[in-house]
């Protein structure tokens, strides 16, 4: 984005080497978190680049979902290394690699498909009504949600709810330790 005063400069994308906080490489792709981004960028040449904040529908700023999917998939990186062979959460059939693996092709298969979804116009056009079907249901679950009141007490929501949080808290420490 250009800032007041630089109206003038040229547009090109670089970062400066101070500005990099950490990167790894996933063999067919890198990612690179800055201070102000995090970029995915593989081995054609193709770059994704995302702010770690984007202003929502209400003006006030949020996390950017992919921002924070790129840095947590780093930090995994980091986390398992040299332990991918350890049962993931205490699981035996489900290893770190296992997760950091599936992580991986994941990232790389949905930030790689633009590159490929435009060499067919029906691939194109069916990605376009698909993601626009799944954008209305999105929205209507969320008015749903909103019109619904506080639902009545049900344990085993509770206890679907409780495990989440605690997953959710597993990865958190994952990610924390990596801080260390």
């Amino acid at each position: 984005m250009v800032k007041k005063g630089q109206a003038d400069a040229d547009f090109e994308f670089s970062v400066k080497k101070e500005y990099i906080l950490d990167r790894a490489d996933f063999g067919s792709f890198e990612v690179v978190l800055t201070k102000c981004g995090a970029m995915f960028r593989n081995y054609t040449g193709f770059h994704v680049w995302v702010s770690p904040y984007s202003v929502g529908w209400d003006g006030v700023a949020h996390e950017n979902s992919l921002y924070g999917w790129l840095v947590n998939l780093v930090k995994m990186k980091e986390e398992f290394s040299g332990n991918e062979d350890e049962a993931f959460c205490g699981n035996p059939s489900l290893t770190n690699g296992d997760i950091l693996y599936s992580s991986k092709i994941i990232t790389e298969a949905n930030l790689s498909r633009p590159m490929a979804v435009f060499v067919d116009l029906n691939e194109a056009a069916n990605s376009a009504i698909g993601y626009m079907e799944w954008l209305e249901k999105m929205q209507g679950e969320l008015k749903k949600a909103m019109s619904s009141g506080v639902p009545d007490e049900n344990i085993k929501e509770n206890a679907e709810f409780d495990a989440k949080v605690y997953a959710n808290e597993i990865l958190k420490s994952l990610g924390n330790n990596a801080d260390r």
